[in-house]
C-alpha cells in the first residue's frame, strides 16, 4: 500500500544469511548458495520537517547513541549525484569522504563496530533522501537485531537492507523493489568490507535460497526445501576484512595451489546445488541426498581450512558434531563466528539434544532454525515511539553516549 512521502515513520526488517557454500570462492568468480535465516533485523527510520537537518543514531546492539548534525552531509551527498531511484550514479567515494569527515571527531572514542553502523547509515539516509523536495529533516534512525554482530551470519547486510528499504519506502511513499533496495544495500557493504561479493545483500533482499556469481545478478532458487540447522555462535571475534586479506595474502604466495582449492569449493557449491534441486523435487527420498548433502559440507569446510580461515573453535564445534554423527561447517568469512550442523529430518532427536548440550556446555550459543523463509519487509504499522520529538534537535553538543565500544 502506498503512502505519501515525507514525514512519518517506518520499519522495515531483513533476515541474516548462511553462506552454505562459496566462502571466499565468489570473489573469485565461482557460485555461491546462501540462505537467510529466521533471525532477522529491524530499522526504523522517523522524520519530520525540522529547520535543521539531524541524524540520531539508536543502535543497542553496538551501545551507541548519537546525535549528528547533517546539513553538511545532506549537501555532499546532492554534489555527489545522489539519487534515490539511481544508486549507481552516485560518486561513491566523495559522499563517503564526507561520512569520514563529519564522523572524524566524535567517533574517536567508538569502537569498530559503532564506527561501521554510523558510517552506513548516514551514507543511506544522505544518498536517499539528500533530494527530498521538503527538505531533509530530523530523523531518528533506530535499529533493534536478533543477529550477532560480526560473527558471519551476515548481520552488516541485514542493516543495510532494512534501512535501504525503510528510508526508500519514506523517500518514494511506496515499498521499493528488491533489487533496487540491494544494490543500494551492496553501496553500504562496501563501506564495511571494502570489496563485497554482494551475496549477503542479495539474500537478505530476496530470502529463500540465492544462487550468485560475481559479476551476474543473483538468483532466488525456486527449490521445496527448509533445511533444519543449529546456528552455532563461537563467540570467537573476527572481522570479515582480516579473513579476505588472508586469503589474499596466502593466495599471493601460492596462486597456484590457492585457485586450485577456490575452484574445488566451486565444484562443491555446483555439486551442492543439484542435491538441494533433488531434495525439493522428491523430498520423501532424503535421506541418502542429505548424508550426500553433509558430505559436501565437509569437504568444503576442509577446503576453506586449508585457506586458512577455520578457527580452534569452528573444529572443536566439527567434532562435537561428528561425535553424534552429524555434518557441520564454518559459514562467513571464517576465523570464528558462526558455524552450522546440519540436522537432517530424519536425525535422531535425542542426539541431536546431546549434541546442543555439548555446544553450550561448551561455551557456545546455539539456535535451532530453517534456513530460508522471507527476505525483506516493510512494516505497515510502525511503532509510535520512534517519532521524531524535540529531544532529537536538542542544543546539547553533539558527542555520542557510546557505552562498552566494543569492535566486531
Amino acid at each position: 500500500m502506498a503512502r505519501a512521502p515525507g514525514a512519518g515513520a517506518v520499519t522495515a526488517s531483513a533476515p541474516g544469511k548462511v553462506l552454505l557454500h562459496g566462502e571466499h570462492s565468489v570473489v573469485f568468480g565461482h557460485r555461491a548458495l546462501a540462505a537467510c535465516l529466521g533471525l532477522r533485523t529491524a530499522t526504523t527510520v522517523a522524520r519530520r520537517p525540522a529547520a535543521a537537518a539531524r541524524v540520531r543514531l539508536c543502535l543497542p546492539a553496538v551501545a551507541l547513541d548519537a546525535r549528528v548534525p547533517a546539513a553538511g552531509l545532506w549537501r555532499a551527498a546532492r554534489d555527489a549525484g545522489a539519487a534515490w531511484r539511481h544508486p549507481r550514479r552516485l560518486d561513491h567515494e566523495r559522499l563517503l569522504r564526507a561520512v569520514d569527515e563529519l564522523l572524524a571527531a566524535r567517533a574517536a572514542a567508538w569502537g569498530g563496530a559503532q564506527r561501521d553502523a554510523a558510517r552506513a547509515l548516514l551514507y543511506l539516509a544522505a544518498a536517499v533522501l539528500a533530494d527530498a523536495p521538503d527538505g531533509p529533516g530530523a530523523l531518528r534512525v533506530s535499529v533493534r537485531s536478533e543477529l550477532a554482530v560480526g560473527a558471519g551470519a551476515g548481520s552488516s547486510a541485514a542493516l543495510a537492507v532494512s534501512a535501504a528499504a525503510a528510508l526508500l519506502r519514506l523517500r518514494a511513499g511506496a515499498a521499493a523493489d528488491a533489487r533496487l533496495v540491494s544494490a543500494w544495500a551492496f553501496s553500504c557493504e562496501r563501506i564495511a568490507h571494502g570489496a563485497p561479493s554482494g551475496v549477503d545483500n542479495a539474500a537478505s533482499a530476496f530470502g529463500g535460497l540465492v544462487a550468485f556469481r560475481r559479476g551476474e545478478e543473483p538468483r532466488a532458487l525456486a527449490l521445496r526445501v527448509r533445511l533444519r540447522v543449529l546456528l552455532v555462535d563461537t563467540r570467537a571475534a573476527r572481522r570479515t576484512s582480516a579473513q579476505v586479506a588472508r586469503v589474499a595474502e596466502r593466495r599471493a604466495r601460492w596462486p597456484a595451489a590457492v585457485d586450485a582449492t577456490l575452484q574445488a569449493c566451486g565444484h562443491v557449491a555446483d555439486a551442492a546445488l543439484e542435491v538441494l534441486q533433488q531434495l525439493s523435487d522428491a523430498p520423501g527420498g532424503s535421506g541418502e541426498r542429505y548424508a550426500a548433502l553433509g558430505e559436501l559440507w565437509d569437504a568444503n569446510h576442509c577446503l576453506l581450512a586449508a585457506l586458512g580461515v577455520s578457527h580452534r573453535a569452528l573444529e572443536h564445534v566439527r567434532a562435537l558434531a561428528a561425535e553424534h554423527g552429524l555434518a557441520a561447517k564454518l559459514t562467513g568469512a571464517g576465523g570464528g563466528g558462526y558455524a552450522i550442523v546440519l540436522v537432517p529430518p530424519a536425525a535422531d532427536a535425542a542426539r541431536v539434544r546431546a549434541l546442543r548440550d555439548a555446544l553450550e556446555a561448551a561455551g557456545y550459543l546455539v539456535t535451532d532454525t530453517l534456513l530460508g523463509g522471507d527476505g525483506v519487509r516493510v512494516h505497515d504499522t510502525p511503532d509510535e515511539s520512534d517519532e521524531p520529538d524535540e529531544s532529537d534537535e536538542s542544543d546539547e553538543p553533539d558527542e555520542p553516549v557510546a557505552l562498552e565500544a566494543t569492535d566486531s
